[in-house]
C-alpha cells in the first residue's frame, strides 16, 4: 500500500512497526532518507561498513524496529547518475526481513521508495520485488 506523506511522522506507538530502508555498503548515512531517519533516532547510526546482502536490526524500544538493508553498493557523489543498487543482494535483504516480521511478529512493516533516489535503481524494479517478496506481510511504501 502506497501512503503519501512523511514515513517518520507517521508512526503509530500503538501498533509493533518495524521500519527498513536501503543503505550502503561503505558506511555512510549521510543524505536521503537514511539522514532523516538518523536524525530522529540517533542510536540507528554506525560508522560500521554493512556487507552487501547483510541486514542489521536495530531495536528502538519494543514497539519499534529498524532494519538496515545493505542491497547498495557504494555512493553517488558527482558526475552522471549511476545504479548502485544491487538486486540480487537487495532480495535477500528483503527476504531477512520479511522473516524478521514474522519472528518479531510486528502490525506493519513501514519503508520509504527506497533504492530509486540517490542510489540510483528502478522504482518499477523494486515495487515488483515488494510485491513479490513482502505479499503475505502488512508493507506500506510512504512517498513524500
Amino acid at each position: 500500500m502506497v501512503k503519501q506523506g512523511n514515513l517518520l511522522h507517521n508512526i503509530n506507538s500503538n501498533v509493533k512497526t518495524g521500519i527498513c530502508h536501503l543503505v550502503n555498503n561503505i558506511g555512510v548515512m549521510g543524505a536521503g532518507f537514511a539522514l532523516s531517519l538518523r536524525q530522529a533516532y540517533p542510536c540507528v547510526y554506525s560508522r560500521e561498513k554493512y556487507q552487501l546482502g547483510n541486514v542489521d536490526t536495530i531495536t528502538i524500544n519494543d514497539r519499534l524496529f529498524v532494519f538496515h538493508m545493505c542491497g547498495q553498493d557504494g555512493i553517488w557523489q558527482h558526475g552522471p547518475k549511476q545504479c548502485f543498487v544491487v538486486y540480487d543482494k537487495l532480495a535477500e535483504c528483503m527476504t531477512t526481513v520479511k522473516n524478521k516480521y514474522k519472528e518479531l511478529q510486528l502490525d506493519v512493516l513501514m519503508c520509504p521508495k527506497f533504492g530509486s533516489g540517490l542510489a540510483g535503481g528502478s522504482w518499477n524494479t523494486i515495487e515488483k520485488m515488494i510485491a513479490d517478496i513482502w505479499c503475505d506481510i502488512n508493507v506500506e511504501v510512504w512517498v513524500q
